[in-house]
């Protein structure tokens, strides 16, 4: 059987991407939590149903069609704004799952590249690097603070009072959503 690294021979790099991978599942964590909401069953079943479905683009139209049958169908713009802030997010976990590290000879770092380009010597793909994938991370961490925050707006009866806050569920969700959030938070 083969033996796992010793940890000495871990890098930086690693790291942070296990750090990022880990945060990633705790985002597919906060979307069950939407899916079980909307769904109406107990988190067991909804779990099973999500769990099954292999990528994104499946979980999220199903999200999409739960939201559009639901009795809070008026806040599918902000859905459909949210969908679009994690595709990014989705790609880059794609990216960091199926490129391979390799080290930068220029810099005697390690860094993580496509297979097929990294011994081409007019390869353009930037490379995702310690750096980057700490930039990615603080994103990830903030979208789904997101997706958290708009599942406990559904699930509570905030959705149907009138208001700020339910005016910001009714628009689409942008970059700039979360900060109004916390504005109107900080004059409440």
């Amino acid at each position: 059987m083969a033996k796992l690294p010793d940890l000495v021979n871990v890098t930086r790099l690693d790291a942070l991407k296990g750090q990022y991978l880990t945060e990633y599942a705790n985002l597919e964590l906060e979307l069950v939590f939407l899916f079980t909401y909307l769904l109406g069953v107990d988190p067991q079943k909804s779990l099973s149903i999500f769990s099954r479905m292999t990528n994104t683009r499946s979980r999220y139209a199903l999200v999409d069609d739960l939201i559009r049958q639901s009795q809070q169908s008026e806040f599918r713009p902000f859905w459909l704004g949210l969908e679009q802030l994690l595709q990014p997010i989705d790609q880059f976990r794609n990216n960091l799952i199926h490129w391979v590290k390799i080290p930068d000879l220029k810099t005697m770092k390690f860094e993580i590249r496509p297979m097929r380009n990294f011994a081409e010597s007019n390869n353009q793909t930037p490379p995702i690097t310690e750096e980057r994938i700490e930039d990615e991370w603080e994103t990830l961490v903030l979208r789904k603070f997101l997706v958290h925050l708009f599942c406990n707006f559904l699930a509570t009866a905030e959705h149907q009072k009138r208001g700020a806050l339910r005016e910001i569920y009714l628009q689409r969700a942008t970059d700039q959503t979360l900060e109004a959030l916390t504005k109107l938070q900080a004059t409440s």
